[in-house]
């Protein structure tokens, strides 16, 4: 009975491991082989997919990617029947059957989900008031300490003394209006999910492919390195569009429209003319790369 037990062990998990990709993935977040060490690779347990299994109620997936040796597919994550509430990316390798290796998510800085509360549930109209709230504090604040600075202009010993230049104005140090509302908006996109990510650039597709367009064909850009922020020409384009910059590096043969993020943890849309020169997806770099539009991807980095 022993060897009958261990021989119908041995043909299960080598049919899970003979499961396409799409397939292992589905069985294991629906929990029909979540105890199956024999579909996790070596650095991986169970303990790694527990915040992913407890919150949700619906559960689609997508095969992002799939050779002879390695695979990706994009898990989203359902609240209830239509909200998302994460996206999470599977990484797969094959040798001598597949294995789950790495789960992968964008990992945006914490400032970000600090300064978006500040402004939680305010709408367009909701930000301006609250952008004229704060900078008339913040005038009576600078006016203050160069009243004080002014009175103690000549003591150089004075350690409560803030320094603010005298030819400094007010108007030099605030965000403009437009600058402030495109950096809460395109911080409120860059957290969002893929779906919503998705959309934003499809009711804006006219707009991104005029500024692609402008960009590409700016002499200034001619060069191995280059990037674009929101003090550029185009900088009111960029709050329109709720992009945090545009740049293109020595290597890429495309460009990358980003929405936010920090170093290698980013999130945005990148314009490849051809689609063999579309960067490959990876645990270590792009993981999301998603067709959303002729030559237009949505990308997640980490």
């Amino acid at each position: 009975m022993k060897h009958i037990i261990t021989y119908l062990a041995f043909l299960t998990f080598s049919f899970l491991n003979d499961s396409p990709p799409l397939e292992l993935v589905k069985r294991f977040f629906n929990k029909e082989i979540i105890e199956y060490k024999s579909v996790l690779g070596k650095d991986l347990s169970k303990d790694d997919l527990n915040p992913f299994e407890i919150t949700a109620k619906r559960i689609e997936y997508e095969l992002m990617h799939e050779d002879e040796h390695n695979a990706a597919v994009a898990v989203t994550l359902y609240a209830n029947e239509t909200d998302s509430i994460d996206n999470i990316y599977v990484f797969l390798s094959n040798n001598g059957g597949w294995k789950i290796e790495t789960i992968r998510a964008l990992a945006l800085p914490g400032f970000y989900f600090t300064m978006l509360e500040k402004y939680n549930g305010l709408d367009s109209s909701g930000l301006r008031i609250q952008y004229q709230k704060e900078q008339e504090l913040a005038r009576v604040r600078f006016d203050s300490i160069k009243s004080v600075n002014k009175n103690k202009k000549d003591d150089e010993n004075d350690k409560q003394k803030l320094y603010i230049p005298d030819s400094l104005e007010f108007d030099d140090v605030m965000y403009p209006e437009q600058k402030f509302m495109g950096m809460i908006i395109s911080m409120r996109l860059a957290i969002s999910n893929d779906k919503k990510l998705i959309e934003h650039f499809n009711a804006h597709k006219d707009q991104y492919n005029q500024l692609q367009y402008e960009i590409s064909n700016d002499t200034m850009n001619n060069n191995d390195n280059w990037y674009l922020r929101d003090d550029s020409k185009y900088a009111g384009k960029f709050y329109d569009l709720s992009i945090a910059q545009v740049y293109k590096e020595k290597e890429d043969r495309f460009l990358r429209f980003m929405i936010g993020g920090v170093l290698d943890n980013s999130v945005g849309y990148l314009y490849c003319e051809y689609p063999a020169d579309r960067p490959k997806i990876s645990e270590n770099n792009f993981i999301m790369l998603k067709k959303i539009s002729d030559r237009w991807y949505l990308y997640k980095t980490s």
